[in-house]
């Protein structure tokens, strides 16, 4: 379900229904509109929630549902919530100028209560999942005992980590999906959302087994490379300038990208430059050969073979749905 523009509590509770039941707002009075933008609450396939806004809080709300069992992934690009679980608090939103994903899981059904405070902009995606729809697609098995199965399981448990710029691209991909009506967008928006899960997947095995072998200073070394990776896209910075940045010699930069990425330092800009080039062919309406040139390819052939490798889809197709 999607609703533009002002939104009443009675709209408000019909949007949340496939997320849980008995929802209310437990501030007074109850009537009037209460928020004001785009809001997208839909069952993608069956246990996979989609809650998508871009919208402003008109007043102070203070709500609460039941919400249905499973596992809630949160990422605000812009605002915040007080938001509680059967009646513990859980800090979720953007609290300063660093963005931070959290993972939650309530294996039942709870309540939950948010308060929103009148005249915040909240820019966020969350994304529900169960346990069932991780099993079919092969995350889970019967008796399994590793790290995820044992945050499925586990009351309230939490992951917080810093998303990657794919899962910020991610979300901000579902944010223009809802406010650009699309072809076949419901398949967009899930391909989106079972990717950002994907990224939650894999940063709470890394998070549990350590599987990608790096101390803490050398994590923090290997983010701010990729981060000063991000902002020099147009014009690759040299490998000696990506290395002074992160404060450590091009022999140790290399290590950290393919012992965490398995990757080099010019795999990941590429990989980054292809995925900035999907969004401008999606969003932008720019021709492939402006996309690919843009990129850093020198001619759109050799874009399209590097394209399709890394989405298997062609860049016409993508060009072609916008």
């Amino acid at each position: 379900m999607k609703i533009e523009g002002t939104v009443t509590p009675d709209e408000v509770a019909r949007l949340v229904s496939v997320a849980g039941q008995d929802f209310r707002v437990r501030t007074m009075p109850a009537r009037g509109p209460v928020l004001d933008g785009v809001f997208r609450m839909e069952r993608l396939s069956c246990g996979l929630v989609l809650h998508a806004t871009d919208g402003i809080t008109m007043r102070d709300l203070d709500s609460e549902m039941q919400h249905h069992g499973g596992i809630t992934l949160y990422l605000f690009l812009a605002g915040e919530v007080d938001l509680s679980i059967a009646g513990e608090p859980m800090r979720v939103g953007r609290h300063g100028p660093e963005l931070e994903a959290v993972m939650i899981s309530h294996p039942r059904p709870e309540l939950f209560r948010r308060r929103a405070r009148k005249g915040e902009r909240q820019r966020k995606v969350n994304i529900s999942f169960s346990r069932e729809w991780l099993e079919q697609r092969g995350l889970l098995e019967a008796g399994d005992d590793g790290p995820l199965s044992r945050f499925c399981g586990a009351h309230l448990a939490q992951l917080r980590w810093r998303p990657s710029p794919r899962l910020v691209a991610l979300a901000e991909d579902v944010l223009f999906i809802i406010t650009h009506a699309t072809c076949a967008e419901t398949l967009y928006l899930e391909s989106r959302a079972t990717e950002m899960v994907a990224e939650a997947v894999t940063a709470l095995v890394m998070q549990e087994a350590g599987e990608d072998g790096l101390a803490a200073l050398d994590r923090q070394r290997l983010t701010r490379a990729c981060a000063f990776l991000e902002r020099r896209l147009d014009h690759l910075p040299a490998l000696e300038e990506v290395a002074g940045d992160a404060g450590v010699s091009i022999a140790t930069l290399q290590r950290l990208f393919r012992m965490a990425l398995g990757t080099t330092v010019l795999g990941h800009a590429r990989a980054l430059r292809l995925d900035r080039a999907r969004l401008q062919l999606e969003r932008e309406g720019l021709s492939i050969t402006q996309v690919a040139f843009a990129a850093g390819y020198s001619s759109p052939a050799n874009f399209a073979t590097a394209f399709r490798r890394r989405f298997s889809i062609a860049p016409k197709e993508v060009r072609r749905r916008s």
